[in-house]
């Protein structure tokens, strides 16, 4: 259970990062481009359009360069735990955030993250923001996606936490704080641009340094739940942005002789 005291700290981390994304994307909607007609209630989109946008962003997740993420993210992850720099590296960072750590803690949790997705739709709903709402609809699928898949690959890995607490469903790897944390950033930052994504980046990063500080994970359990939150927010976000937004390409080529891919740059 948590304290009262607790709640209000979750509850006002919350609101501040709504507040934020709120101002800053509502400042940005007329750069957003052609918005998706999706229904501008609760009940339609809950029950028709989330079900088939969650099969769909994970789908997007496992392809193209989220593939490469994921697969960075895994091998970096392997490196770490096999030859025992995890447990170098905890032994050096643990405690050094002290109740600093606490602000990471409590803005990368599942409440707050939940909170900020269905506040974001909410306001995006309640002021007739189109981009606003559809900004809350990509994040509340990227934080549904994201939670099932870190909690299957818990149970499934069941790796002891640095301290000795958890059990299977909230063991080490990967950080459930951070892969939520890093799908935030990465719908935002997938769907507006660096303006808004590097600053939730750095607070997602910071959020894993606290886990590692509060002795709650290891290295790789950070690193693979960054990749993970990155690639399940750049699937989902594909679902809603405007795909034409996109400044690369890659274009495959032939001259008669070979073959090969052309990344091109526009502006």
């Amino acid at each position: 259970m948590y304290s009262s005291l607790e709640v209000t700290r979750k509850s006002s981390i919350g609101f501040l990062i709504v507040i934020f994304l709120f101002s800053t994307l509502n400042a940005k909607s007329e750069e957003v481009g052609a918005q998706r007609n999706e229904e501008g209630n609760f009940t339609t989109y809950f029950y028709k359009t989330l079900p088939k946008n969650l099969l769909i962003g994970t789908k997007n997740s496992f392809l193209g360069w989220n593939l490469a993420i994921l697969g960075a993210g895994t091998g970096g992850a392997i490196a770490l735990s096999q030859t025992g720099a995890d447990n170098d590296i905890q032994g050096n960072v643990k405690g050094v955030l002290g109740d600093f750590a606490d602000i990471g803690n409590i803005g990368g949790s599942a409440f707050t993250l939940a909170a900020i997705a269905l506040s974001t739709y909410s306001l995006g709903i309640i002021s007739k923001n189109k981009s606003v709402a559809e900004t809350g609809r990509a994040l509340i699928e990227a934080e549904i996606i994201t939670a099932v898949m870190t909690t299957i690959i818990k149970v499934s890995v069941g790796r002891e936490r640095p301290d000795g607490s958890g059990n299977r469903f909230s063991s080490s790897f990967p950080s459930g704080h951070v892969s939520g944390s890093f799908a935030l950033a990465s719908t935002i930052d997938s769907m507006y641009g660096h303006y808004v994504g590097i600053p939730l980046y750095l607070f997602a990063g910071y959020v894993g340094f606290s886990r590692m500080s509060d002795n709650k994970h290891f290295l790789s359990d950070v690193i693979f739940g960054a990749a993970l939150g990155t690639a399940i927010g750049r699937g989902v976000a594909k679902i809603h942005k405007n795909e034409c937004d996109s400044k690369f390409h890659i274009i495959p080529y032939t001259d008669g002789n070979g073959a090969g891919l052309v990344l091109t740059l526009s502006w």
